[in-house]
């Protein structure tokens, strides 16, 4: 993953997609980066040390309670 011009908040957006998991900014880290990561994505857990290993930032984990939006119906409207 390569990444040109991102603040740490895409970055984590980013891990989110490729992680499928939540992940949040708490890095309190200012301004705009050039990123690049390389990890095995059929191996999620090797995320964590890449990302301490290549770009020196901790991956946490942990439990929060997070809100979450559920579509339960949806009805595709009639044209007239």
């Amino acid at each position: 993953m390569s990444s040109h011009g991102i603040t740490t908040s895409h970055f984590a957006e980013m891990l989110q997609e490729g992680l499928d998991r939540v992940v949040f900014d708490e890095s309190g880290l200012p301004g705009f980066y050039d990123l690049s990561l390389y990890w095995n994505p059929e191996k999620p857990e090797t995320v964590t040390d890449s990302v301490r290993q290549e770009l020196g930032l901790e991956l946490v984990n942990e439990r929060r309670p997070v809100k979450v939006l559920v579509i339960d119906h949806f009805e595709v409207p009639l044209l007239k």
